[in-house]
């Protein structure tokens, strides 16, 4: 009788040594959760830097990390937002290595301005990743302070049930506003130049989510630049 209980008392240790792992595991998780949900971009520099590869390109620290099956380049960016007057941080995520996506031509001088239209010809329009290039080139515009609205760079591409769609190209460019024209490249290959306060993203063979990163990277390289000289 006193061995089972013995060997009772050793099995009921054991479960309870086992419930408290379990517990201390789930209130860790709980706690990284609540971190992300409360603290967010902080919290996933952090994780970044604890699970990825870290490397400095152009001023900038970037980490590479998987996501899913896919390769993704986030970098923490502090953001000075003239038009506000303040200070931002910001997660970079870009689908390619800024390593790479560097060596495309890009000829941009001028910061963007207050007010800017991202706009599509038909071409680019069409192309199954220009939602996604779009959606993160905007979603970075906001970062740096800008409003940002979509449109079409002709009126013929809007049909019967979209009569309140914005038409604007590079004719409408002036100092308060900006306009980033996505169209299909007139050479073999994607490239970027600037034509007054019209950013024109020459995109080849539906290469939109590369191009409107080698956009966002000629904007970060005037950022560091103007912060550099402070």
């Amino acid at each position: 009788m006193e061995n089972i209980k013995e060997e009772d008392e050793k099995i009921n240790r054991k479960a309870t040594k086992h419930v408290t792992v379990v517990l201390v595991i789930i209130i860790i998780l709980l706690s990284l959760t609540l971190s992300a949900v409360v603290f967010k971009n902080e919290f996933l520099g952090v994780w970044y830097k604890i699970i990825g590869n870290t490397f400095s390109y152009n001023g900038v620290e970037y980490t590479k990390v998987k996501v899913g099956s896919l390769d993704m380049y986030g970098a923490k960016l502090s953001i000075y937002q003239s038009l506000k007057n303040q200070t931002v941080n910001y997660i970079l995520y870009l689908r390619n290595d800024p390593r790479i996506i560097d060596k495309m031509q890009s000829n941009v001088t001028n910061r963007l301005q207050p007010n800017i239209y991202v706009s599509f010809e038909r071409e680019p329009f069409a192309c199954k990743e220009s939602s996604l290039a779009s959606y993160k080139l905007a979603d970075f515009i906001k970062a740096l302070g800008s409003d940002v609205k979509g449109a079409y760079a002709n009126s013929d591409m809007i049909n019967a049930t979209e009569k309140n769609r914005i038409v604007r190209n590079c004719s409408d460019a002036d100092e308060r506003t900006g306009i980033i024209l996505m169209k299909r490249s007139d050479k073999d290959y994607s490239y970027v130049h600037q034509d007054g306060f019209c950013y024109i993203l020459e995109i080849h063979e539906c290469e939109a989510v590369e191009t409107s990163e080698r956009l966002m990277l000629s904007l970060i390289d005037l950022m560091v630049a103007a912060a550099s000289q402070k």
